[in-house]
């Protein structure tokens, strides 16, 4: 009866249901949301690779692959890290002292230069290893022939055929 009165409560009252559904109920319903990696498909390889260098590797039983893309990740990743923490510490050197045309501004850039290359090493590596996964699962796939069809169990524990295509 008062929302029929006045039409602009009726509005905010929607929106406030809105804003409360959007801040309480989502978050509720997004805890329930499970993610199986279990099931082996190239999305779960790229994903483990994403989580993990290296690991997408290891789950498409290539683990020699998968210790290299996780190596080279992590080196080139901490590489940088290190280099970026020495060139701003030789940079502080540098402006102390105070001389324009010190060895010290050389060193900072040579060092700055090492970072960033090795921040990229370790990009490539990763988007690497991530596509990697996605690519070698989806031959294996084809490969072992895992379409068709399937038995399973659903949620009620009774046995089910099920037709599986992987695209």
């Amino acid at each position: 009866m008062i929302l029929q009165r006045f039409p602009r409560l009726n509005y905010r009252v929607g929106l406030i249901l809105l804003f409360s559904w959007t801040v309480f109920a989502a978050p509720l319903r997004a805890a329930t949301a499970r993610i199986d990696l279990t099931d082996p498909t190239p999305a779960n390889a790229a994903l483990r690779s994403a989580l993990v260098p290296g690991w997408g590797q290891w789950y498409n039983s290539e683990p020699r692959k998968g210790a290299l893309v996780g190596a080279t990740t992590f080196l080139a990743a901490g590489a940088s890290a290190w280099l970026f923490l020495k060139s701003g510490s030789t940079y502080n050197d540098y402006v102390t002292k105070g001389v324009p045309d010190d060895p010290l501004y050389d060193r900072y850039q040579k060092e700055h230069t090492g970072a960033l290359v090795a921040v990229g090493v370790a990009s490539v590596t990763y988007i690497y290893g991530i596509i990697d996964a996605y690519v070698t699962r989806r031959q294996q796939q084809y490969i072992t022939g895992s379409s068709g069809p399937e038995f399973a169990m659903d949620q009620t524990g009774r046995m089910r055929a099920v037709y599986k295509v992987v695209f």
